[in-house]
């Protein structure tokens, strides 16, 4: 009777002590976004092509190009977690209107890409990278790219363009600085587990998993290997899921970065629904700022 009180008292405080990282970790990795699109180019009278482009690892990636006869350059979106490749088309479709192609891929694990899991930036920048190659060798030779990208999206952008996207300029709409520091903030805000234990057993399994290394997924040190690229730093003061500060980090951290607070956050974009854009100062400075940085 002892024995099994021991025993039972030794699962419990495994499971106390391991559960929320381990909760945590499956809570994330198979975080999948949504096989259903809102909307499709199509639906607005945009010619484009369907497309299937073989990532890391070799996982299919599926994307949209909308192409323009303008050769002011493509525009490669990069979705949130959870989303995908049309939750923010609405949003983007003033870039089309004004004459720049467009990309918009998922994730893998999410929308119509192969099943995989989410990696949190690790293999998903690996993968905006080889979509980026295709672009310039198969769609777009010669023309200018840019990318933009929205939450988790927006931290691969800034990754990519860190390591070789060879792009012009990078939109980047409320990014998380690391891997470390959004897996830290999450426990605590959003699933209410303990913190620093849950972030640490998590790293463990996504590494033994996945092979993610956290200090690859991580813009503050990567900075250093932006120089002088042109990005747009757009965020929430409101957003408690990208809070103001990482923000203003960032900026403080890139050279040449712009920063542009207003109701942005991830509360305040309803990206998965069809919403007025003609008159949102964020989507009019985005598309200025393209043009400024179009050769």
């Amino acid at each position: 009777m002892l024995t099994l009180i021991i025993v039972m008292l030794l699962v419990l405080g495994g499971l106390w002590a391991f559960g929320p990282g381990i909760w945590c970790y499956f809570k994330i990795t198979r975080q999948a976004g949504k096989k259903s699109f809102s909307s499709l180019p199509g639906d607005f009278g945009y010619a484009y092509s369907d497309l299937k482009i073989k990532g890391e690892n070799g996982v299919e990636l599926a994307c949209w190009y909308i192409p323009s006869r303008s050769k002011k350059g493509v525009l490669i979106a990069s979705h949130n977690l959870g989303g995908n490749k049309s939750s923010a088309f609405t949003y983007l479709r003033p870039y089309v209107e004004e004459g720049y192609s467009l990309l918009m891929y998922d994730f893998r694990g999410h929308g119509g890409s192969d099943k995989a899991a989410c990696t949190l930036g690790y293999l998903e920048t690996k993968d905006l990278l080889i979509i980026t190659d295709y672009v310039k060798s198969q769609l777009a030779e010669g023309s200018p790219i840019f990318y933009w990208g929205f939450s988790l999206g927006a931290t691969v952008s800034l990754l990519a363009a860190s390591r070789g996207g060879c792009v012009k300029a990078v939109i980047a709409h409320s990014p998380f600085v690391s891997l470390v520091q959004v897996l830290r903030h999450y426990a605590k805000a959003f699933y209410h587990v303990p913190s620093r234990t849950s972030t640490f057993i998590t790293l463990y399994l996504m590494k033994r998993f996945q092979g993610v290394l956290a200090e690859e997924v991580d813009v503050g040190r990567a900075a250093r290997h932006l120089g002088d690229m042109p990005i747009l730093l757009i965020g929430g003061a409101r957003d408690r899921q990208v809070p103001e500060e990482w923000l203003m980090r960032l900026a403080a951290l890139l050279p040449k970065a712009e920063l542009l607070f207003g109701p942005y956050g991830h509360w305040e974009l309803p990206f998965t629904e069809v919403y007025n854009v003609s008159s949102r100062p964020d989507i009019e400075r985005g598309i200025a700022f393209l043009k400024e940085h179009t050769c």
